[in-house]
């Protein structure tokens, strides 16, 4: 599960694509994946269609793994922001399985060294002070 939503990222780690599902609504894009990159896919947007077949909640997962090759083109077919958003058509290029899952490591990573770094308002690191509120960095 992801520790920031609490949904499950299972689609989203599988994605050759760089997105998570929940049915046929994009839940999560993986920030530099195809998805990400196109700039065309955001959360809440509903998948109607993957290379010109209609889909369903049971269909969807498949279609994100994909028997697709990386560097292999995929059409998806949208609604903006929900089921009755405007639909559009957008090609991205599927991403290598372990570059996604690298990519998903890395990205848990530096949520984890976020989470760290928050804290008090102020911290000291090597005699400097850094995040001080109303400090200036000079």
């Amino acid at each position: 599960q992801d520790r920031r939503s609490g949904q499950s990222v299972d689609n989203l780690v599988s994605s050759t694509l760089g997105i998570a599902v929940n049915q046929s609504a994009v839940t999560d894009v993986i920030m530099s994946g195809p998805a990400h990159n196109s700039g065309a896919i955001s959360k809440e947007d509903v998948i109607l269609k993957i290379d010109d077949e209609e889909v369903n909640e049971s269909s969807i997962p498949s279609f994100l793994v994909g028997a697709g090759i990386a560097g292999a083109p995929v059409k998806l077919t949208i609604a903006k922001g929900g089921s009755k958003g405007e639909v559009s058509d957008v090609i991205l290029i599927r991403m290598a399985l372990e570059d996604v899952h690298d990519r998903q490591r890395m990205l848990g990573l530096l949520s984890a060294l976020q989470d760290q770094l928050k804290g008090p308002e102020s911290s000291v690191v090597g005699g400097t002070s850094i995040g001080t509120k109303g400090g200036s960095a000079e």
